[in-house]
This record gives C-alpha cells, structure tokens and sequence, in this order.
C-alpha cells in the first residue's frame, strides 16, 4: 500500500502508474468525524503484481529500497514454488524461509529504521 493525506501526492504517483502500465486499484477512505483527513492509498495486490512494481522501483534510488527488495525476493521465492504445490487442495502454512522475510519487513517497517 502506498498511503497518504494529501491527493495531490497521490494524483502524481497515480499518474505515473498509470503511465508505466503497472496495474494498481486506488481507495479512499472518508472519515467518520470531522476533525480527520481523508486517506488516499494506491494498493498492488498480488504476487505478479508486486514483482512487476518492485522490479520496476528496485531500477532507481529510493530511501525504501530495502523494502522492495525483500518484497521482491518474497516474490521471486513464492513464483518459483511449482504451481501444483501450491494448489495441491491442501493447506500449506508458511515456510521458514517466508516467516523470515515477514520478519524482515517487519523490521524496516519500525519507525526510524532506514531501508
């Protein structure tokens, strides 16, 4: 997800998208008491997409460039699990090889941390 207050950032990284073919679903939310900004968010929903996104930021500087690239490293792990083994019918929890990416991004995701 990509969120924030103001439209106008958002319009930008909308427009960009848009021009770069990545596809993207846009949301807002309206609050429910008077005294709070509307949020705007841009939300990349599922495995292909999100490579596709993160392939495409990991090209240029970014101060979350760590992020996208657990992110894409997520992605590529996840892509390269054969098909039927994943939709075998069965329930397949989360490796220990996945648990260690979201324990990474959890990480990066604390306040003052940089990447």
């Amino acid at each position: 997800y990509i969120s924030n207050s103001d439209e106008k950032i958002l319009g930008i990284t909308r427009e960009a998208m848009e021009f770069l073919g990545l596809p993207f679903y846009f949301w807002e939310a309206r609050p429910t008491t008077e005294n709070r900004k509307p949020v705007h968010q841009i939300r990349v929903i599922g495995i292909k997409r999100c490579k596709r996104m993160t392939d495409l930021l990991l090209k240029y500087p970014s101060g979350k460039r760590g992020r996208a690239k657990v992110i894409n490293d997520f992605c590529n792990y996840r892509l390269s699990i054969p098909y039927k083994e994943l939709h075998s019918g069965h329930t397949i929890s989360y490796s220990e090889k996945e648990a260690e990416f979201h324990t990474e991004i959890k990480k990066l995701n604390q306040r003052g941390v940089k990447g």
